[in-house]
């Protein structure tokens, strides 16, 4: 619970960090940044019971290459619906497939 009680600051500080992780070219470090705080991000919307918002702190922890458990997945799926929003709805399945990547059928 005390992840989720931050000020505004560290919220922005993480969003900071986010950015930074996500220039080509970056430090090692700057990429683990990125991606804690895009998964404490959008932790702390889950929890708030955000809908759109977790849906888009999800997007952006999928882009940044941080490890969504099914749970985060659930419950941004179950935002998706809630959000009636055929853009968000198509980029949450965007990311979906290019976090699950199966191979073809043929060579399983």
């Amino acid at each position: 619970m005390a992840d989720i009680l931050m000020s505004r600051q560290h919220v922005r500080d993480m969003k900071r960090d986010i950015k930074v992780g996500m220039v080509s070219g970056r430090a090692p470090e700057a990429g683990a940044a990125a991606r804690t705080a895009a998964l404490k991000l959008l932790d702390r919307s889950i929890a708030f019971g955000h809908c759109r918002l977790a849906v888009i702190r999800f997007l952006v922890a999928a882009e940044v290459g941080a490890g969504i458990t099914l749970d985060r997945v659930r419950y941004c799926e179950d935002a998706v619906v809630k959000c009636n929003d055929a853009s968000l709805s198509q980029s949450f399945s965007a990311a979906l497939k290019r976090i699950f990547v199966f191979p073809p059928a043929d060579t399983l």
